[in-house]
């Protein structure tokens, strides 16, 4: 099978990959995964500070090169999930991807299943084209080279100093659209959604700052809430060692020989991840072992729980009561942290939308006609049709 790193498509490896075996024509990818923007370097590379493109690779990513996608955080909620890589899926093809049933017409091109999924998206994604890539690339190397071309951008407002150019005029009206949706879905941030990009800059940097302080609010209440149904399942497993639990014979080998010796081993709590890997193997070797023990896996906390509610000891019917008392508040601060992260994704997202549009703005204003064609080269690439 080869070492991990064998089998590691790296954004190098893939650019060497169609340089060597694809000669002709284009090539257009999508990508979902975290971090899946660093492929737009396939085409975009940097030259005196400056991003210059090839055009015969494009494509269409979840995120940014510096952020993981909305898949690898824990808002996937099975079929209520919605993200990036459901939507694009389901635009480009029509299907449902839970149920299979017919939704819609496929799209007839990738760029359009890409704009509509990213406007259905509301997960914290920041789906980018390579054109958007090269675009946002221009505008930060305008700031970082304090350029007089960066305050261009900075001015740039939807819908003033327009554009003539086509494609120019349709990558506004979709931004536009975002805007609106955006705008809808955060009613007290309208204004600043819709306004400067300085405002949007200031959006994006408040919600961070939110964010943090959920972030240790929330790490607050985890741990102690980690910490005490580790103290319970240690005194619960004592309990099933004295012989006088109301276990079955199977469930109370599987506490003393299977998930307490994992908890001495791994420390008390901490072998979740051990017996996901044992469940894992006996599934394809013992798979009715495997289902007493995810059956007894799942009851575990529920049968702790109990016994120490009905235990009569002060101490330990406080532990159980703090715990039931504690997960709602843990399950409400990850909601809270979830929706603070999608809300900062959107302000970036809005954000890097309109300092491309700025940059496009930018290099029409100082006729960069060398940069202008590379866009044009990106945009056509883009647009291929399936059909």
């Amino acid at each position: 099978m080869g070492t991990p790193q064998d089998r590691c498509l790296s954004q190098s490896k893939l650019k060497k990959t169609l340089d060597t075996q694809v000669s002709a024509g284009r090539v257009v990818y999508a990508m979902s995964q975290c971090y899946s923007g660093g492929f737009h370097k396939m085409s975009i590379k940097e030259v005196g500070g400056y991003p210059t493109a090839e055009t015969r690779v494009c494509g269409f990513t979840a995120i940014t090169e510096d952020e993981t996608a909305s898949g690898c955080t824990a808002d996937v909620d099975g079929p209520g999930y919605q993200g990036y890589e459901r939507s694009f899926t389901e635009q480009l093809t029509g299907i449902d991807v839970v149920s299979g049933k017919k939704l819609r017409e496929p799209r007839a091109s990738i760029l359009e299943a890409h704009q509509a999924a990213t406007l259905e998206d509301q997960a914290k994604d920041i789906p980018l084209s390579t054109s958007d890539f090269f675009l946002w690339k221009w505008a930060l190397a305008f700031e970082n080279k304090n350029s007089s071309a960066a305050s261009v951008v900075n001015a740039a407002m939807l819908g003033r100093d327009s554009l003539a150019d086509k494609s120019y005029k349709a990558k506004e009206v979709f931004v536009y659209a975002m805007t609106e949706v955006f705008a809808k879905a955060y009613p007290a941030d309208a204004a600043k959604l819709k306004g400067s990009i300085a405002d949007l800059q200031e959006l994006e940097a408040t919600y961070a700052s939110q964010l943090m302080l959920q972030q240790i609010e929330l790490n607050r209440v985890g741990n102690a809430l980690a910490n005490a149904e580790v103290a319970l399942l240690q005194r619960f497993n004592l309990h099933v060692q004295s012989g006088t639990s109301v276990l079955t014979p199977m469930e109370s080998r599987l506490e003393l020989n299977f998930f307490g010796a994992l908890d001495q081993r791994f420390g008390y709590g901490a072998a979740d991840q051990e017996a996901l890997m044992q469940l894992s193997i006996l599934s394809l070797t013992r798979p009715s072992d495997a289902a007493a023990l995810a059956d007894y896996k799942s009851k575990r906390a529920k049968y702790a729980q109990e016994w120490a509610l009905g235990s009569g000891e002060p101490r330990l019917v406080s532990l159980a009561n703090n715990i039931l008392k504690m997960r709602p508040q843990v399950e409400r601060g990850s909601e809270a942290y979830g929706d603070l992260q999608s809300a900062q994704g959107h302000a970036r997202r809005l954000l890097i939308y309109r300092q491309a549009l700025g940059a496009w703005q930018a290099l029409a204003k100082t006729q960069n006609m060398k940069a202008l064609a590379e866009l044009a080269g990106l945009v056509t690439c883009e647009s291929a049709s399936l059909r």
